[in-house]
């Protein structure tokens, strides 16, 4: 079982107030989504990396290059590899770190690539430390939502991290 699913069973039994993913996207009669944004992702490389010139790439141009991802059940890692074995592919990551900052620092000193959410790497790309690469025949969406059950009273606590959120 997934730490998704784990989250939601959580929520049924009022053991936590909200679920905040990271995930594809969800939708459950049980729940009320408080608020939902579409996260894009990118493979990224440091911006000395050979194909960090490149101006079009396909995924059969990138597969065996070396990669540090995040750990196999991640939600992003998750969804990129159930798009690959579609495709009858497979990434077989060098490293698995849980850390997503720690993989942007990683991949800024080295020859490894990675996939992860742009909101993760947009700083280091703004910086000139990463690239996004331009892959042309991938391209995956993952959500950032908030949900609570549909019988959860709201705390004003609760209210002001929803209000928050949704005006990011």
């Amino acid at each position: 079982e997934n730490e998704t699913a784990q989250m939601f069973d959580m929520l049924r039994k009022n053991e936590a107030d909200l679920v905040f993913t990271l995930d594809s996207h969800i939708y459950d009669s049980e729940f009320e989504i408080c608020g939902e944004r579409p996260e894009n992702t990118h493979f990224v490389a440091a911006s000395n990396h050979p194909l960090a010139s490149c101006k079009t790439l396909l995924l059969k141009d990138i597969l065996s290059e070396a990669f540090v991802m995040t750990e196999q059940g991640m939600s992003y890692r998750r969804i990129l590899n159930e798009y690959l074995a579609s495709l009858s592919m497979e990434i077989h990551p060098q490293l698995e770190i849980a850390n997503p900052l720690q993989i942007c620092s990683i991949i800024e000193k080295s020859q490894m690539l990675s996939f992860l959410p742009d909101f993760i790497t947009e700083q280091h790309v703004q910086e000139g430390k990463l690239v996004f690469l331009p892959v042309q025949d991938c391209f995956i969406t993952v959500w950032t939502q908030i949900l609570i059950h549909k019988n959860k009273w709201r705390s004003p606590a609760l209210n002001a991290l929803i209000h928050y959120y949704t005006n990011l």
